[in-house]
């Protein structure tokens, strides 16, 4: 059994859904300092045996609340709740590997009355979800287990989970990795699912 140097909040499995060849684990938990339910969604690719893992605050409904910023400074909680996720997942799936992606963020510009987005290269998300992977904490839990990989120019932070031989080395996993990603989210905005 992992565990975790840091502790979340108490979250708990809301829902487990099978789309086609995807998996995803809704698990839901409360932040009383932002006063807000939040969902960290798992999406499961058995096929390369990797999660992809995000989160929002229950009440931005539209297609881009991965993108909508909570404002309520309770980032370090929250992305620790993820990381508690994560290791529960890890438990169940000792060969999984885990990646995040920093979703860009929207702005409005009200005197130009138009809406910007971030460039999606080392965006905002991606360099704080970094600076929370850098802790000594986490990085106590991850180096054993997962080589690490940053990938700057679509913000995106790979867990390469050591133990997983499914295709030779861990090299060749990467790869795969790598590649499936880029097919399977060309755009690499997962707003779409």
């Amino acid at each position: 059994m992992h565990t975790s140097v840091q502790t979340g909040y108490p979250f708990k499995l809301h829902s487990r859904r099978i789309r086609g060849d995807l998996t995803v684990f809704s698990y839901r938990f409360y932040s009383p300092k932002a006063n807000s339910t939040f969902i960290i969604q798992a999406f499961y690719h058995e096929q390369i045996s990797l999660f992809m893992l995000k989160f929002y605050n229950l009440t931005h409904k539209s297609k881009n609340k991965y993108a909508i910023l909570t404002g309520k400074g309770d980032v370090r909680r929250i992305l620790q709740t993820n990381f508690d996720v994560m290791i529960q997942l890890l438990d169940a799936f000792p060969q999984a590997s885990f990646g995040f992606m920093g979703e860009r963020s929207y702005f409005k510009d009200k005197a130009a009355h138009q809406t910007l987005i971030e460039p999606m290269e080392n965006n905002q998300r991606f360099r704080v979800y970094k600076l929370f992977i850098q802790n000594p904490g986490i990085q106590h839990t991850i180096q054993p287990l997962f080589l690490q990989a940053y990938i700057n120019m679509v913000s995106s932070y790979l867990l390469l989970n050591k133990s997983n031989k499914q295709f030779g080395s861990l090299t060749a996993y990467g790869q795969k990795v790598r590649s499936f990603l880029g097919s399977k989210y060309p755009t690499l905005n997962f707003t779409d699912l």
